[in-house]
């Protein structure tokens, strides 16, 4: 495979960061360049086993009978530690089945008798992309029996498209509060409580979100000089300048997406930042030129969590909700109770019920659960 077939690839990894709608293009793709017969994009609670998936060329019953029937009963998870203790130290590997048991080990397990092989699953390469409270995110290709398993060829290529696809996942999650039927580039990008830029080529910015206008006027990390998107030192605008003429390179093929960390003495906290291609026909292009997409994750910034999205998470009661929300914010037990009229006990209970029903046990515990759920892009 050439660098142009694997460019064009990265443009449908990309695309589908800004139009969801792309990412069974883009799972078609991979599985032909691996050597697939099909693949899945896979979200899946690591406690509960359940979740769900995007698959291509794949049967549909495929996703629905695993989390129904054998997601509990893989043959190969031998976890030593609780999911979210693993979950706390993920890394996004490459791992082949065999590479977790000898096939001929699976092969004589019900797992594989009664559900992969009735499938026309074989040997299945699992790329891991993200992690987030008690949810990862896979992409996973798969053979049948009648193939080869996946040779050097292709997880060296997986190797090679892996961070790119995880780039591009990610950015996809930021932008998850982005409704395009909003209408326009600017009202959907002013959707995202994300920095977003949309620069040209040479790093000109061509339109900026609110969020991104607040974070240039806090003057800590980003500015723009010349019209053009520059960070603190001349050594980190150099590498920005460079992500940035990469993902707006005439040639479609060779069009990259990238990332860096902006560490700035002016803040406690870097600043993540992500750049992608935009493809002309995308929801918030702006130009049927090459433009770039600047994404940047104020970790300082203060995020606002919703107590009805905690009930349909977690199931919480509306008052437990309450609680839950003023201690996320950073309230104690008792001063929760005063902010909501109760009584200290009441508040204790229903800190009981929220540890029970999140599967946490103390307070830091639960705070980090909480910003999970409540991700990156909630307003």
């Amino acid at each position: 495979m050439d660098d142009r077939d694997i460019g064009g690839i990265l443009d449908l990894a990309y695309g589908a960061a800004v139009e969801p709608g792309m990412w069974p293009a883009f799972l078609k793709a991979f599985a032909d360049a691996t050597g697939a017969a099909s693949s899945a994009l896979v979200w899946q609670n690591q406690r509960t086993r359940m979740g769900e998936g995007l698959g291509a060329r794949l049967d549909p019953g495929v996703l629905p009978v695993y989390f129904n029937a054998f997601a509990r009963h893989h043959p190969s998870q031998r976890w030593q530690h609780s999911p979210r203790e693993r979950l706390r130290h993920f890394v996004p590997h490459i791992v082949a089945d065999d590479d977790a048991m000898p096939k001929s080990e699976l092969m004589r397990t019900d797992f594989y008798n009664d559900f992969m092989r009735p499938f026309g699953l074989h040997s299945v390469v699992r790329l891991g992309l993200a992690a987030r409270g008690e949810d990862a995110a896979f992409l996973m290709v798969a053979r049948p029996h009648t193939r080869d398993r996946f040779g050097e060829e292709a997880m060296g290529l997986a190797a090679r498209l892996h961070g790119h696809v995880i780039r591009a996942f990610e950015l996809g999650q930021r932008l998850g509060a982005m409704q395009p039927r909003q209408g326009g580039a600017e009202a959907a990008l002013a959707a995202s409580p994300q920095a977003l830029f949309i620069l040209d080529p040479v790093g000109k910015v061509l339109h900026a979100n609110p969020a991104a206008e607040a974070l240039l006027a806090q003057a800590t990390g980003l500015r723009v000089v010349g019209g053009r998107l520059t960070a603190p030192t001349s050594e980190a605008t150099q590498r920005l300048h460079g992500l940035i003429a990469s993902a707006a390179a005439r040639q479609t093929a060779e069009r990259r997406g990238g990332s860096m960390t902006l560490v700035s003495p002016l803040r406690r906290l870097p600043l993540p930042i992500a750049v992608a291609p935009i493809r002309a026909q995308a929801p918030i292009a702006i130009r049927h030129e090459p433009s770039v997409l600047v994404c940047v994750s104020d970790l300082e910034g203060r995020v606002s969590l919703s107590a009805l999205r905690l009930r349909e998470i977690f199931g919480l009661s509306p008052a437990e909700a309450r609680v839950a929300v003023a201690m996320f914010e950073g309230a104690t037990p008792r001063e929760a109770a005063q902010q909501l009229g109760v009584s200290f006990y009441t508040v204790r209970g229903h800190l009981v019920r929220i540890f029970e029903k999140t599967g946490t046990n103390r307070q830091a515990e639960l705070a980090r659960l909480l910003a999970a759920a409540g991700g990156p892009w909630t307003a």
